[in-house]
């Protein structure tokens, strides 16, 4: 069972927020509402989402996409 299914939740209306290369063989596999990169990702990963958070990994990101 997915955490998705557990929750109740629709992957369609969540976010994934990304920081590394690896996550690069993620994304296009789920279908995600928005694909977050903090500020301080591989400029690879920021190319391929379509938002850039403003705060860096540990200063708050989760908050920023929550907000």
């Amino acid at each position: 069972m997915t955490l998705w299914v557990r929750l109740g939740v629709n992957q369609i209306k969540s976010a994934y927020v990304v920081d590394d290369v690896i996550d690069l063989q993620v994304m296009p596999k789920k279908r995600w509402m928005w694909q977050c990169a903090h500020s301080d990702a591989h400029v690879l990963v920021q190319r391929h989402c379509s938002v850039r958070c403003l705060k860096a990994g540990g200063e708050g990101v989760a908050r920023e996409v929550a907000g």
